[in-house]
């Protein structure tokens, strides 16, 4: 209740909702619950998301193919050729589908050589595997940034000296299209001959790299790459004949020859160097960038060298070369916290590694180190307490966790909900907001969160992010007296985290400016107004559905649609999930490793089996946005 006791409401994100469109008290107005074709759209991608989660389900790795688990008798024949046909259906459906094969797991994709019995499964696989070549070769024009495949770090237009590198994603995927025969290498050789597009050709010289280190470019392949008229092809092919004839270089460690303890103490001591050339780097970029930029570039750095010496701890593990009681012994000394968190991620990593070599092992290491964990679950620092939970999480996963350890888990929830004391916070700040006359002058009692804190990928400390609506009519020069007013009854609510401010004009729709700063809203992040959750008076977010969102589903603004979907894409599949949840809560499963596969950024979660299994529900359930 409000002030005034008037019921307040939680409301689920608008496109779950559009989904779901018969739910009870849904704000959604009428012509959007009864528009027939809406409703047909909600229903198929209803039917395929629930048919993709029970065959996922019913596999026991992610990376298991479907003819894997046809042959264990997993799951049944025609439920599989009823996927096939809904798939098909669904990327010859709106044209913005076709993205979900960016997402699409590996292991659904038909191999040339698969064979069945059943005829309606044959048709449809070769219904799908005609769609997917068509769909693919559309994708081949699209460009993305490409840091939004990699780890999400955009440079500040300030900061720029030059455009984002961009990449053509799909070009990315031709090493497994080679494999499963349903392209050749000639075809992507030819592709690149006729091409005039210079981020497409970059790109399909990436995958040509995979492709060589798998051994699928033959001599005579090379030999014709050598001979092509194209300048282009013959200097990939002396890059890539110059790279099978080179050695693997492998980093060089002044730790390869010690043993146990004096391994550990010679790989603290490398780790030290390693951190101060961090900071070193970082004084230096103090002076060229603003500190939150230079901030989040030196943890970037930090996780990176945590991440790199973490995996020496887990091969000394594995080998044998660091014992359990020396690695013990080192996590109970007092230290460096840093290198505390090498040791936490080191011991995870070799868990992990033996879950799949010798499942005993890693049990016998989980209950040699789970003493240490529970104390270290209580730990006064936030990040140690966050690496010991990523530990658990992962673990768990792979089924590793004894009742002790399980009671310490905080399960992820991908549910988009707001828990009860957060819901009272939220509360407490629409009763303030409609305490201050003078705010709820300016405001509409009604606010929308959004981000990690509501999609369960966020830690524990995760801020909100929220946003507000200025009523129309509102001088705009009243802003900053508006946000500092906001900042405070935030503190008084016991939130932290920050706010965008919409401004609503005449008619309900959103106001653009001219130069925005980071808290100003406008329709370039509409996109949150359909994942977020709403929460406040009911009448008004009834108004906000009927008369703003309902105005971006009836939009012939084709562009702005699109850009819309690429944003819902960007921030759920992407952002929030590839960049800040997944790897968070769950172990590696699939993905490519190669020599060269840093060329596709293959050592990030988008080539995970487990990754793309639930981007794909995703994409299905959430990059929605039908005509109304």
């Amino acid at each position: 209740m409000d002030k005034n006791g008037l019921k307040t409401v939680l409301i689920p994100p608008a496109v779950e909702l559009l989904l779901n469109i018969n739910q009870i008290n849904s704000p959604w107005p009428d012509q959007i619950k009864t528009n027939s074709q809406l409703r047909l759209q909600a229903k198929a991608r209803c039917d395929l998301a629930e048919q993709l989660d029970d065959l996922f389900s019913a596999l026991p790795r992610a990376d298991m193919d479907v003819l894997e688990a046809i042959n264990h008798q997993l799951i049944n024949v025609n439920d599989v050729a009823k996927m096939y046909e809904r798939l098909s259906y669904f990327l010859e459906g709106e044209i913005s589908n076709n993205r979900l094969l960016l997402y699409l797991p590996f292991e659904l994709i038909p191999d040339n050589a698969w064979s069945f019995e059943s005829e309606e499964l044959v048709q449809a696989l070769k219904r799908f595997s005609r769609v997917y070549l068509g769909k693919w070769q559309e994708l081949l024009a699209h460009h993305d940034i490409r840091a939004n495949f990699v780890d999400g770090d955009i440079l500040e237009a300030e900061l720029r000296v030059g455009p984002l590198e961009e990449v053509c994603k799909a070009a990315h995927l031709a090493p497994i299209l080679v494999g499963k025969k349903l392209i050749d290498q000639l075809d992507i050789l030819s592709m690149i001959e006729k091409s005039t597009d210079k981020i497409l050709r970059n790109s399909l010289a990436d995958a040509m790299m995979i492709l060589a280190d798998k051994g699928l470019l033959s001599v005579v392949d090379l030999d014709y790459m050598s001979k092509s008229s194209d300048a282009f092809l013959r200097n990939l092919a002396i890059i890539i004949k110059d790279d099978q004839t080179t050695p693997t270089q492998l980093i060089p460690s002044s730790v390869k020859s010690l043993h146990n303890r004096y391994w550990l103490f010679a790989l603290w001591l490398e780790f030290i160097v390693a951190s101060n050339v961090i900071n070193r780097v970082y004084s230096k970029r103090l002076k060229e960038a603003p500190k939150p930029r230079a901030d989040w570039e030196k943890q970037r750095d930090v996780d990176k060298l945590i991440k790199q010496y973490a995996k020496q701890i887990a091969s000394g593990i594995i080998t044998a070369t660091l014992t359990k009681k020396d690695l013990s012994e080192f996590i109970n000394s007092p230290g460096n916290q840093e290198m505390l968190l090498v040791a936490i991620n080191g011991l995870r990593l070799a868990g992990e590694g033996l879950a799949i070599t010798d499942f005993n092992l890693a049990k016998s290491l989980v209950r040699y180190f789970t003493s240490q964990l529970i104390t270290l679950r209580q730990s006064k620092s936030s990040e140690i307490r966050d690496a010991v939970q990523i530990l658990l999480s992962r673990w768990s996963h792979l089924k590793l966790l004894p009742s002790s350890l399980k009671t310490l888990l905080d399960s992820p929830s991908l549910s988009k909900r707001v828990n009860e004391d957060e819901q009272r916070k939220l509360s407490a700040l629409i009763v303030a907001i409609e305490s201050d006359c003078q705010l709820l002058e300016y405001l509409h009692p009604v606010v929308l969160v959004y981000g990690s804190k509501i999609k369960g990928y966020g830690q524990a400390n995760s801020d909100f992010d929220l946003a507000v609506f200025v009523r129309s009519g509102v001088d705009f020069a009243v802003r900053q007296q508006l946000r500092q007013s906001l900042l405070k009854i935030f503190h008084l609510a016991n939130l932290d985290g920050s706010v965008v401010d919409f401004w609503l004009q005449d008619n309900w729709q959103i106001q653009d400016f001219s130069d925005p700063d980071a808290y100003l809203g406008d329709n370039s992040v509409a996109s949150i107004l359909f994942t977020g959750v709403w929460y406040g008076q009911p009448q008004t977010i009834k108004e906000l559905f009927s008369r703003l969102l309902v105005s971006y589903l009836q939009t012939k603004d084709l562009p702005m649609r699109q850009f819309l979907l690429s944003e819902i894409e960007r921030h759920t599949l992407l952002y929030r999930l590839l960049h800040k949840g997944y790897a968070r809560f769950f172990p590696e499963q699939g993905g490519i490793r190669t020599r060269n596969s840093s060329y596709i950024d293959a050592d990030c979660s988008f080539w995970d089996s487990g990754y793309r299994q639930l981007a794909t529900k995703l994409f299905i359930t959430t990059v929605f946005l039908p005509e109304g």
